[in-house]
């Protein structure tokens, strides 16, 4: 009889053991998947204007959460393409994807994005087809490039795309449903805004009952989402 107890005794410890293991490994699983789900530093994707010339885009993600972006213009006073800024926000998703938000800050374009980091690259995926403003697949490269010199290309890229807004108007969207509306829709919205003229901050301005009505913090940008006529309350 006592031998037949110190069997189970032994059995049952050589099962709390193995418990105990598994709850282990279990807990070095959890925090190996959680690692790695933040964006920081500059980011660098080739690109070429439409004469082949090269015009880069670079990203600044922030640990915060907060985002910028831009493009340096090419060329000169007399030929050449002009540049372009935009803020936003990044979240994790897990499993190193992340959901991007961004607006341009002195243009209409915005764009609500999934990307995702893959070692020192950060790539991001197409938008939806009917998306207002287009966005292609790319892969951008983690660079070296201090806070300082950044915000140098940063505010020249945002003024020349504050020159070309004053001189050749806002960029047209690449989706617009709005000529296919029905007559209903189109008296009713003679009443209110239309988002198609108005720049990202004009539409922060308007009557939060107004259809075209954005929130100007990028926290509350939460809960809306890219659509064809532009961004809608998900909720």
């Amino acid at each position: 009889m006592k031998k037949v107890t110190r069997l189970i005794l032994s059995l049952c410890l050589v099962g709390f053991v193995f418990l105990v293991a598994g709850c282990s490994n279990n807990t070095h699983s959890k925090k190996s998947t959680s690692h790695n789900q933040v964006l920081s530093g500059v980011y660098r994707t080739p690109s070429t204007d439409d004469d082949g010339n090269e015009q880069p885009d670079y990203w600044y993600f922030k640990k915060d959460g907060t985002l910028m972006y831009c493009t340096p213009e090419t060329g000169n006073d007399d030929n050449g393409y002009y540049g372009g800024a935009m803020r936003g926000t990044w979240k994790s998703l897990g499993n190193n994807r992340f959901q991007i938000k961004m607006h341009s800050i002195y243009d209409n374009d915005y764009f609500v994005l999934k990307g995702k980091l893959v070692g020192n690259k950060f790539k991001t995926f197409a938008s939806a087809k009917n998306a207002k403003y287009s966005w292609t697949a790319d892969t951008s490269t983690k660079i070296d490039m201090t806070y300082e010199d950044f915000m140098s290309m940063f505010n020249k890229a945002k003024k020349s795309q504050e020159q070309k807004v004053q001189e050749n108007g806002y960029d047209k969207p690449d989706n617009d449903s709005s000529t296919n509306s029905t007559s209903t829709n189109e008296s009713s919205q003679s009443s209110s805004s239309s988002s198609s003229n108005m720049s990202f901050e004009e539409r922060t301005q308007l009557p939060e009952n107004d259809p075209n009505y954005l929130p100007k913090s990028h926290d509350n940008f939460e809960g809306y989402t890219d659509g064809p006529n532009g961004l809608v309350k998900t909720n």
